[in-house]
């Protein structure tokens, strides 16, 4: 397991002093929010919120026309990195002293120095990284070249608060998310940060050996069955798409961006291995479920039906407890055991949770495969907003987006330029994970539609079979009302063998074909089938548009951050359709 991360909290910050105000003022009150804001979150700074319980880190986020000395001294006083996003890559002038004092530097390119939507992109860039925004401000739209309301309306957008000090009333701090002037306090602030950090966080642990009578047998005829339908299970073997190897990449361009890339896919296999290991677990149980019913039946007919037909066949010795009662009294027996076995792994906490925590895991580890994609050419993929755009059952379990926070915050902001040779790395190794994917879902999709397939046929076949027998045993009860014979075999006539035998099969084939339906049904293989199916389709369309992309001759990274937010929010949906889907199964009692 990959250790527990530090706490670390983003703040995005910014404003100047244009009044008579003495800074002294100024600066005791973003010490007051800086200060709350460190203790509230200490209280979730331990393992029970999946934290290292090590000291809170601060990082604090703005761009050159919002962050001046004021706030350059904050940086320096508290060891809170200020990470900033510029225009251009002049390191004299104006950007100067700020550039020195950085932890972080992402450049965005010369030529986008003031142009149309540069402002913007910078703020939707420290926005999708910030979990509070602390502003000096005036309450004006026109402050300071509109940088301050351009990044509130960022932070809005991301359902972030922010809080601001007025310049003109510095007593005044107010809180801004529905409205601009709420009043500041430390127990809205707690209210807001508790949220941030879910305590629910055992879905995401190393997976127990449960201790679960003849589980290791269901896990073996569970591997069986997708052997024998040519539907065994691989490993996606990451032909093209590197960046999500384990091992490091050799000459890597940046190092720095190695670094981030080797973090981001730990955790990864951390909660891919998870997923696998839960999804053998709760395919296991379905597999059970879908064959528990047959069996009972074979026992509960065994039970109703062994000394009639066995006593016919076979010439048994008199004894004083006939050995066919006693087999008639086992699948009695084993018929009840079989009930109990299956409503108690129902009612088992981790069997239950097997199902949920498989979902879990696999969302997470597929929203890292999109981090891992664009974290280390600094663009920030914001997990929460996307989320909560999509309003369904992801939103409603905080524990997963405050586990996606918990890694990707903790992940220490490093330098980054852009320019047209890292646009180009980056839509090739977009291209690569898309090849990938589709190649995925391709084998994905082939492997249960083989499944539903040969389930479908089978069950047509046994239940047609099934069907006439049933016909048949109704027929034979007529044909036998006047029939007679002297044939018997201790003590059991041959009109009450061919009644029990015909009841038996009465009983079992159409149980054998509902074995079939339920396998199909409570497998979900049609579904899981058609979600491959459109994944791969949709996943053909973001390909396309990668293709377009390549050839464009106007590459800013303006552009490249919005289509990076698209080609997010395309497979972010993807996921959470597939998430929403699968989280309505579950196993069922018998």
């Amino acid at each position: 397991m990959c250790n527990l991360p530090d706490l670390v909290v983003n703040i995005a910050i910014g404003g100047c002093n244009c009044g008579n105000v003495p800074e002294d003022i100024l600066k005791r009150q973003v010490d007051r929010v800086l200060y709350d804001t460190i203790a509230c979150a200490q209280e979730f700074n331990n393992p029970d919120y999946r934290f290292s319980g090590a000291d809170i880190k601060v990082n604090l986020f703005s761009n050159p026309f919002m962050a001046d000395a004021f706030w350059i001294d904050f940086a320096d006083r508290g060891n809170m990195p200020l990470n900033i996003i510029v225009p251009n890559d002049e390191k004299s002038g104006e950007f100067r002293t700020l550039i020195d004092k950085a932890g972080s530097v992402t450049n965005i390119g010369a030529d986008s120095l003031r142009s149309a939507g540069s402002g913007s992109v910078m703020a939707d860039w420290i926005a999708d990284q910030a979990d509070l925004s602390i502003f000096l401000w005036d309450g004006r739209e026109e402050f300071n070249s509109r940088e301050i309301w351009t990044l509130i309306q960022a932070c809005k957008r991301n359902n972030i608060p922010s809080v601001w000090i007025d310049i003109n009333s510095p007593e005044s701090i107010y809180w801004t998310l529905d409205s601009y002037y709420d009043e500041y306090t430390k127990a809205r602030l707690r209210e807001y940060i508790a949220k941030l950090f879910c305590e629910d966080g055992d879905a995401f642990d190393p997976p127990n050996e449960a201790k679960i009578p003849l589980w290791q047998l269901w896990d073996r005829l569970y591997g069986s069955f997708m052997k024998k339908y040519k539907a065994k299970f691989e490993p996606v073997p990451y032909i093209c798409d590197k960046i999500m190897a384990k091992e490091p990449i050799e000459n890597a361009v940046d190092e720095k961006r190695e670094l981030k890339r080797r973090q981001i896919v730990g955790w990864f296999h951390y909660f891919d291995d998870n997923a696998v290991t839960y999804s053998q677990k709760y395919r296991t149980s379905i597999y059970l479920r879908s064959i528990m019913p047959f069996i009972a039946t074979v026992f509960i007919s065994v039970g109703f039906y062994a000394e009639s037909i066995l006593g016919f066949i076979y010439q048994i010795p008199y004894s004083y407890i006939s050995p066919l009662a006693v087999i008639a009294g086992i699948g009695f027996l084993i018929h009840a055991l079989i009930n109990y076995y299956m409503y108690d792994l129902s009612e088992n906490p981790n069997v239950t949770s097997w199902h949920i925590r498989f979902i879990d895991n696999r969302f997470i580890a597929e929203v890292l495969r999109l981090t891992a994609h664009f974290a280390p050419f600094g663009i920030p993929v914001n997990h929460i907003s996307s989320l909560n755009r999509f309003g369904n059952k992801v939103s409603q379990r905080p524990h997963i987006s405050g586990e996606l926070r918990r890694i990707t915050k903790s992940m220490e902001p490093a330098d980054f330029v852009f320019d047209r040779h890292t646009s180009a790395d980056l839509l090739e190794n977009l291209t690569n994970m898309i090849d990938d994917q589709i190649a995925y879902h391709d084998r994905t999709q082939k492997r249960y539609a083989t499944i539903v397939s040969r389930l479908k046929k089978y069950s047509a076949a046994i239940f047609a079979v099934g069907f006439v027998i049933v016909v048949l045993r109704g027929g034979l009860q007529f044909a036998l009302v006047y029939a007679k014979t002297d044939i018997a075999r201790n003590g059991i006539n041959l009109i009450s063998f061919v009644k029990s035998f015909a009841n038996m099969l009465a009983l079992m084939v159409p149980s054998w074909a509902s074995y079939f339906s339920l396998k199909l049904s409570l497998g979900n293989f049609e579904g899981l089938a058609s979600n491959s199916r459109a994944m791969a389709d949709g996943l053909a369309m973001m390909k396309k548009m990668l293709d377009d992309e390549k050839k464009r001759t106007d590459i800013s990274f303006e552009r490249i951050y919005a289509f990076s937010k698209d080609i997010s929010r395309l497979m972010l949906g993807e996921v959470v359709e597939w998430y929403s889907q699968l989280s309505s199964y579950k196993l069922t009692k018998l």
